[in-house]
Formats: C-alpha cells, structure tokens, sequence
C-alpha cells in the first residue's frame, strides 16, 4: 500500500506540473506549427510546413518571407535556416527588415542536402553551423569563411559552450562538440536545444518526454546529468530554448511554454 501510495502522489505530482503548460496565442498563424525559434528582444518565430510566422508580443503573428524546410534557429538578430531544397540556407540579421516583410538574404551551402542549423555569437562573431548526411561545417558570417570540422549526427544545437547533436544509430545517442565528438547520453532524442546564454540543454526523448540537462560550463562543457522527464502522457516533438525559456510544440501541433523543471 505504501509503494501505490507513493506512485499515486507521483502521478499526481506530474501531472499539476504539467498542467503548469502553458499553451501561447497562434492568432494569425495558418498551418500547423513544426518549428519554433527564440531571438532577441522577445521575437519568436515558427514554421508552418514551409511558411514562417513572427510575432513580437506573444499574441499576434505576422506571416514573414522565406520558405523553412527543416531547420530554424537564432541568437541576438541573427536567424537561419534551411530553405525547402535543402541545399541553401536562409538569414536574417535585420529584424526591422524580417518584420515588414523584407526578402532574407540566401546563401549557397553547396555540401548538398542539409540535415540541421545552428547559430551563435561568440566573441562578436556570428558562427553558423550546418550538417550534410556525412560531414559537419562552421561559416564565420563576418568573413564568410567556411570550415570542415568532421564527423556525423542528425540534429544540431549551439549551446554557450560546445554544440549538442542527436545521432539515432549509434549507442551514446546524444554528442556533445568541443573540439572533437563525444558521446554524452544514450537517450534517443526527437529534438535538442541548447542555451547560448545559459547552461540549460533540454531534449524531447524518443516518447517526447521533456528532460533537462544543467551545470554546463567552459570546464565542464558536459553540464551535470540529465533530469527527469515532466511526463509520461504527453508528447512534446520540438524544443527550443533562449535565456531559460523553454518553448515546446506537441504532436497535435500545439505551442506550449514548458515549465522549467529539474
């Protein structure tokens, strides 16, 4: 009796924190949300199949220019993605321009189909990272220099220190990059997002359990372990955090603040 006691005070646990969720406005969006972005100054864009939607005040969107396939990110002003031929890449680094409806300035990638994007500043300069099924690349956007860097995950997400992947074939499913790939997890992962102002890493497992990873720092570019998930009923597909928000799209398409919970 104790043992059901204490799984029926856990259920019940769960399940007020995540009833915490909470579901955002998507007044003006059309489509279905897949992909979800955080910026500067409160700026939040997703992605419905192909169309991109930005709003500044949380409550109404405003339909932008530019076709997103599969991946979106941003920092500060600087926002990429990859557009629906895989092949080029999407950015933007003026959001007067973004918000009035302004064409995104394109770059060729030229590697061929692109997996997954990422974005950073570190040291005043704006980094892009892009993933092609067999290799891995880093732009300096100042200089448009373009470096090889090696090895192969699914999915890519800057962090402050270090870029998380998922990698769904092999057995340490989540990597960590410094200076070279290693294994830091065996979760399966739908999505992956790393802070580039915090040490929060947040991953959507392979049920779409929310878990979190904190303690990341330039000694420790690995942080502390991963906590536990927010729940085993729902499914939350995509994840993006910024500045410790967590921001999350479910499998019915619906956009949640996620509750910031170890």
């Amino acid at each position: 009796m104790r043992c059901h006691g204490y799984l029926l005070l856990v259920h019940v646990v769960l399940a007020v924190a995540w009833a915490s969720l909470k579901a955002l406005s998507l007044t003006g969006v059309t489509g279905d949300p897949r992909l979800v972005a955080q910026c500067n100054s409160g700026t939040v864009l997703v992605t419905t199949e192909n169309t991109v939607f930005t709003t500044m005040d949380h409550a109404t969107w405003k339909r932008v220019d530019g076709e997103i396939g599969t991946s979106l990110d941003c920092v500060e002003d600087l926002v990429v993605g990859v557009d629906v031929t895989a092949e080029y890449g999407l950015h933007q680094v003026d959001f007067t321009v973004l918000h009035s409806g302004g064409k995104w300035a394109r770059f060729a990638l030229g590697k061929g189909r692109v997996l997954s994007i990422s974005t950073a500043i570190r040291s005043s300069k704006r980094y892009v990272w892009y993933l092609i099924p067999d290799n891995f690349y880093q732009i300096t956007m100042e200089t448009n220099a373009e470096k090889e860097l090696g090895g192969y995950t699914e999915i890519i997400s800057c962090a402050k220190y270090g870029i998380w992947g998922t990698k769904f074939t092999s057995y340490s499913e989540i990597w960590l990059y410094v200076n070279s790939w290693t294994g830091v997890g065996n979760t399966k992962s739908k999505s992956i997002a790393a802070d580039t102002k915090s040490g929060l890493v947040v991953v959507s497992d392979a049920q779409g359990r929310v878990r979190r990873r904190e303690g990341v720092t330039e000694s420790s570019p690995s942080g502390s372990g991963w906590g536990k998930a927010l729940s085993d009923n729902e499914v939350i597909v995509f994840l993006n955090v910024y500045r410790g928000r967590i921001l999350g799209i479910d499998d019915k398409h619906v956009l949640y603040e996620v509750p910031s919970l170890s």
